[in-house]
């Protein structure tokens, strides 16, 4: 088996039997498979995941598949390359600070909406939102916020009163 066809077989096993390592091996790259040794090398970003491979029982795991694979004992050599391109980051977005709602465009309360937020008298109902120019960008991000489903839930079940 060329390093070619072994390495998607045993991102493939590693898949279907360790989730999580697998993540960590994905990071990897075959660079040789000679004698008996798989040469892993990994970008030095992935210090983490060659680490985490290192650990005896996964070291140990990996050797079991690739004995598997290849129908010989098989030894891991885990190293760091820094030829080698590091992962893509992904980025996580929490739009924290960003006073633009992600909702839909809430309807313009009628001229007769309550200014003031008035408490709930049962769990189930929530506290109407307050009347707000639509000039002001905080205004409107305050009352896209009282008006959002999951705040005015909490808001019932906790029973809190918000400051206007």
């Amino acid at each position: 088996m060329t390093p070619g066809e072994f390495w998607p077989a045993l991102l493939q096993l590693m898949r279907e039997r360790r989730p999580l390592a697998a993540t960590w091996l994905e990071h990897g790259n075959v660079h040789s498979l000679t004698r008996g040794i798989v040469k892993l090398g990994f970008p030095t970003t992935e210090v983490h995941a060659r680490d985490s491979l290192m650990r005896e029982n996964q070291r140990k795991f990996l050797e079991d598949l690739a004995t598997e694979l290849l129908g010989q004992p098989m030894k891991f050599d885990m190293v760091l390359d820094p030829a080698l391109k590091p992962p893509p980051v992904t980025e996580l977005h929490f739009d924290l600070g960003d006073i633009t709602p992600t909702s839909p465009p809430v309807p313009t309360p009628s001229p007769t909406a309550h200014n003031k937020v008035e408490p709930a008298s049962s769990i189930s109902e929530a506290p109407p939102a307050p009347s707000v120019s639509n000039d002001d960008p905080t205004a409107a991000a305050n009352e896209a916020f009282r008006n959002d489903p999951l705040i005015n839930s909490a808001i019932a079940k906790f029973k809190l009163k918000l400051p206007n």
